[in-house]
């Protein structure tokens, strides 16, 4: 599994100089991008924790499966 993040919900939290998925993410796979939006590093990486999912004040990151695993 991994993360989704959606880019119309996502704000980047545009009020704090760091969004908090990004602050949260035990592996530092988050970062936020030019246009203020966040995205992930690398998605094989992610270790399924949900602390970024449990962080988004947008409710803009969701699990997923991969279609490879059946999702």
């Amino acid at each position: 599994m991994t993360v989704k993040i959606n880019q119309e919900l996502c704000l980047g939290c545009d009020q704090l100089d760091e969004p908090l998925c990004v602050s949260i993410c035990p592996g530092n796979l988050l970062y936020k991008t030019d246009s203020g939006t966040v995205k992930i590093r690398d998605e094989k990486e992610c270790w399924d924790c949900g602390a970024c999912i449990k962080e988004c004040p947008k409710q803009a990151i969701s699990m997923y499966l991969p279609a490879e695993v059946g999702g």
